[in-house]
């Protein structure tokens, strides 16, 4: 352990912060990993699930792509799909849960034939 101390005494504020978005983003996907066994509704692990998503995208773009040097009107400008796509991205997956529980499968059952009933044999003899 005093190894570890040790070792991020010596880093430099650079690397510190490489680590603590590192050890950050470690634990938001734990945090994903846990939401799945909460007792709440498939729509509000989904909505809790796609907002930690969203957290962990807006970390790796400011520290890793150097969004926090750019201007303020470019950064504005970045939010906007970002909370698109995470809406879009919530309605889809409440969407097609809603669909698999309220309709039934249309694969279930065997098809009607226009030709008559489907022979197993290819040949009869």
């Amino acid at each position: 352990m005093q190894a570890v101390i040790h070792f991020f005494k010596t880093l430099d504020a650079k690397r510190k912060s490489y680590f603590y978005v590192f050890f950050g983003l470690c634990v938001l996907t734990v945090l994903e990993l846990a939401f799945l066994h909460l007792p709440f509704s498939q729509t509000v692990i989904t909505i809790m699930i796609c907002v930690a998503s969203l957290a962990k995208a807006l970390i790796v773009g400011w520290v890793y792509m150097h969004l926090n040097h750019e201007t303020k009107g470019l950064k504005i400008l970045l939010l906007f799909p970002l909370f698109v796509a995470f809406f879009y991205a919530v309605f889809l997956i409440t969407d097609s849960h809603l669909t698999r529980t309220r309709h039934a499968d249309p694969y279930i059952g065997m098809p009607e034939r226009t030709l008559g009933p489907r022979s197993t044999l290819r040949f009869a003899s």
